[in-house]
């Protein structure tokens, strides 16, 4: 998904369009992650995680994301993050919905 198919959201602004193929955080061991950083004291996770393609940050953190990362600037990342979260998966981002079997 591009992070500019993203724009419609409220409080949210794209500074630097890319993509991402899931949501997750500065750890996330998944390709193509979108992560909130919402410190500065996660930007060397930030820096030190190439899984992570575009984050949800803040106006003071912009000039410290390396520049093949996609941004997103928003007041409060975390909520952001958790909003974003909530309407993907309403809207089927994480696959669709099935019964679970147990054997």
């Amino acid at each position: 998904m591009k992070v500019s198919d993203l724009s419609e959201e409220a409080d949210i602004q794209i500074v630097r369009d890319g993509t991402f193929a899931t949501l997750g955080f500065l750890n996330s061991r998944l390709a193509s992650s979108l992560a909130p950083l919402g410190h500065r004291k996660f930007l060397s996770a930030l820096k030190a995680n190439a899984n992570i393609s575009a984050v949800l940050t803040t106006e003071e953190l912009l000039p410290d994301v390396p520049a093949h990362v996609a941004l997103v600037l928003c007041g409060d990342p975390m909520n952001a993050f958790f909003s974003l979260h909530c309407r993907l998966s309403q809207a089927g981002f994480y696959g669709a919905p099935f019964e679970s079997v147990i054997d």
